[in-house]
């Protein structure tokens, strides 16, 4: 998965929070095993099934990606939840 900001002249983000779910079931499900830096893995559920910034001062690049594993079961249809902290073009 990758966030890519598409803004013109938009030099990237500060802050996300990312987790992935089933469909119509609230609850991470899968592990993210890569991450862009400046953020790092958080345990909603589970260790590592959700992802946010580690330092919102820091500038995230406006292409970041991320790398998630479903796990050894199969999920179905699977959503990606995020909010991301973008900054206004001064």
């Amino acid at each position: 998965m990758w966030i890519e900001d598409h803004r013109s002249g938009s030099p990237g983000y500060r802050g996300i929070l990312m987790k992935a779910e089933k469909e119509g079931v609230a609850g991470a499900i899968g592990i993210w095993t890569k991450v862009p830096k400046f953020t790092k893995k958080l345990k909603c559920k589970a260790l590592d099934d959700a992802v946010t910034h580690s330092e919102v001062s820091n500038l995230k690049t406006a292409f970041s990606v991320y790398e998630w594993t479903p796990g050894p079961k199969g999920h179905g249809n699977i959503k990606f939840v995020y909010v991301c902290l973008f900054i206004a073009k001064e």
